[in-house]
């Protein structure tokens, strides 16, 4: 079983304003411009350290919650001097609100790799310096030049993992073979027991998947099929929820959640208050295999510190660190290579899928069909009214 820490605070820029000034954050003026401390010019090009010298000495991030170590950000404070302000959101539809609504709050962002084209398209990221992100050589081939970033100039890896069931094993019996079929025709056995998760993308996926048809599709009488499958459920839902089931899940409240595969992990912890009876399962039909991304928006105020950090996160240490801590999968090969990563993450298949679990997986692209996605938008209403 593993045993880790569950990251359940969420912080704001007061909390760590305080907490960088309880371990003195080491920097210094000097004409405008900050000094860098640690070994900070070992693997950061000198023209991005310029750049970074020229900016506020601040970084505004905004993440998923439970999606970052208590390590790294002060380690990137005290190398390089730089205060951050860490902010945090629930679901992808949360952040793309949160930056049309307040233009230039944030540096960089996280969002999943789908979401990450809507956010292109709407004119909310910009390219990256790629001459300044030297570590992407530590990236794993998957994670360069994929279809949904070919240059890898806007979108920069930092974790990934799959959408499955999450589920109590002593309260249900092991899902596996029923797959899908737990939370949709079974889910009157298990009603106000189970939740989805609350995103679009999310939620239709799974009944798609659960027909044995692709997630991507565009076409309308095959997405219009998850409408009854997912009305026909809605009575047995408690709610449609994202990590804020976790709690629930410990606590027994829920027995089955739709849900993200370390957040299952995060929530079995017995030595952190967890319930280890909780499981992950992948279902045999099919999943979503998603990754999660560091975009740079168009409003940063400080874009090349943002880069500062891109860069760091990548080294093979902070990325295996990270991923030690948050039970989701590397992008990071490096850090694999090196052993870095904890070998009971390594050798779990729900957390680093085995290449027959990888063929039942998709990722998930922005769909190009208007009418699609707009079938899409009036299920979601549907179903949430």
């Amino acid at each position: 079983m593993i045993r880790k820490r569950i990251l359940s605070r969420k912080f704001n820029r007061r909390q760590f304003l305080k907490s960088t000034a309880a371990v003195g954050v080491l920097a210094s003026t000097l004409s405008s411009r900050h000094a860098f401390v640690g070994f900070a010019q070992s693997d950061m090009p000198s023209e991005l350290l310029d750049a970074v010298a020229g900016e506020s000495g601040e970084l505004n991030i905004f993440n998923w919650s439970d999606y970052i170590d208590e390590d790294t950000v002060p380690q990137f404070e005290e190398e390089f001097g730089i205060t951050v302000n860490y902010s945090t959101y629930e679901d992808n539809e949360e952040l793309l609100a949160a930056v049309k609504a307040d233009p230039g709050a944030f540096d960089l962002a996280v969002p999943t790799q789908d979401m990450m084209f809507r956010m292109r398209t709407q004119g909310l990221i910009q390219t990256l310096n790629t001459a300044w992100l030297t570590n992407t050589i530590n990236l794993s081939a998957q994670f360069l030049k994929p279809e949904w970033d070919p240059n890898n100039e806007y979108f920069i890896p930092w974790q990934w993992g799959t959408t499955g069931l999450a589920y109590n094993s002593a309260l249900i019996d092991d899902p596996r073979t029923a797959g899908w079929q737990l939370l949709f025709d079974g889910a009157s056995d298990f009603s106000g027991r189970i939740t989805m998760l609350n995103e679009k993308e999310e939620l239709i996926s799974s009944p798609l998947k659960f027909l044995g048809l692709s997630l991507n599709t565009d076409d309308l009488g095959e997405i219009g099929q998850t409408r009854d499958i997912l009305l026909n459920q809605k009575p047995h839902v408690s709610a449609y929820l994202g990590a804020e089931v976790k709690p629930l899940l410990i606590t027994e409240d829920v027995w089955a959640a739709h849900l993200w595969s370390g957040d299952t992990f995060q929530a079995q912890c017995p030595d952190e208050g967890g319930n280890e009876n909780l499981e992950y399962v992948i279902p045999e039909q099919g999943a979503e295999l998603w990754v999660d991304g560091q975009v740079l928006l168009t409003d940063a105020p400080n874009p090349a510190t943002a880069q500062l950090w891109m860069n760091f996160s990548m080294r093979p240490s902070v990325n295996a660190q990270l991923t030690n801590y948050v039970f989701y999968a590397t992008p990071n090969q490096a850090s694999l290579d090196q052993n870095l990563v904890d070998e009971e993450l390594v050798s779990n298949p729900s957390v680093f899928p085995t290449q027959d679990i990888l063929d039942r997986l998709e990722f998930q692209l922005e769909r190009t069909s208007e009418e699609a996605r707009q079938l899409m938008c009036d299920i979601e209403l549907d179903i949430k009214s």
